[in-house]
């Protein structure tokens, strides 16, 4: 839909995501073979799998249209901009703020699938849980170790540069409320005249990197779950 509404011809999808959908496509073909069981939970893996792709779906074309408007933007201060070269940054930045909140809220929907599929009862542990809490609680219960020590290196890999992410996304999502504008407005006016936009690059090289964290950790749970199956016939829920 987005590309539509741009107009922007891409023949190339980044590949990342291209092989996370392949694994979850493969785990839905895979839950054919359970369909007619009487237990609804294979109707909502299904229905989780397919949320999954539309999530991944939407984050990879936010990152997309957010980095080429990027390309539109060559004055580093708002004052030095026109009309037009305004309106493309505002547009840049919303897309950027949607890809990073969306990075974190398909983790979240990665672990609460996860938290289904290997019937770890998280919301036990927290009734509002997270990916990272899902991925706490598998080491607690010493669930499925194999699958959680991959996953864990991931978290660790990108340990640096999600922690920055999430500073970002919570000032985005937290930050503005009644509490906060005297001291907001005594920032506004404490800053010099001349406003100097975002770092774009150093912005889209740490949303690259989320995007990898997410495709990577969906890829990889995946993939053990299709191994599973392939492998033993079975799945964890059975």
């Amino acid at each position: 839909m987005l590309l539509k509404l741009f107009n922007f011809d891409r023949e190339q999808k980044n590949e990342l995501f291209v092989e996370a959908v392949k694994s979850l496509d493969q785990f839905r073909k895979h839950l054919i073979r359970f369909e007619k069981r009487d237990d609804d939970i294979i109707y909502k893996l299904d229905l989780m799998a397919e949320g999954l792709i539309v999530a991944l779906y939407e984050l990879e074309q936010s990152l997309y249209i957010t980095t080429e408007l990027a390309d539109d933007i060559t004055r580093r201060f708002k004052d030095n901009m026109n009309q037009k070269e305004k309106k493309d940054y505002r547009l840049q930045v919303y897309f950027y703020k949607n890809a990073l909140i969306r990075v974190f809220s398909t983790l979240d929907k990665l672990g609460h699938f996860m938290n289904k599929a290997l019937r770890l009862e998280t919301e036990k542990v927290k009734p509002r849980f997270s990916y990272y809490t899902v991925l706490r609680n598998m080491h607690h219960q010493k669930a499925y170790p194999d699958i959680q020590s991959k996953l864990y290196k991931w978290k660790k890999t990108f340990e640096e540069p999600m922690q920055i992410l999430r500073h970002q996304r919570n000032l985005e999502v937290h930050v503005i409320n009644i509490d906060l504008q005297d001291d907001m407005e005594a920032l506004v006016k404490s800053l010099p005249a001349r406003i100097r936009i975002e770092d774009i690059e150093k912005n889209l090289a740490l949303l690259n990197i989320g995007f990898e964290m997410v495709c990577r950790s969906m890829q990889t749970f995946m993939d053990e779950m299709n191994q599973l199956a392939a492998g033993t016939g079975r799945m964890p829920w059975i």
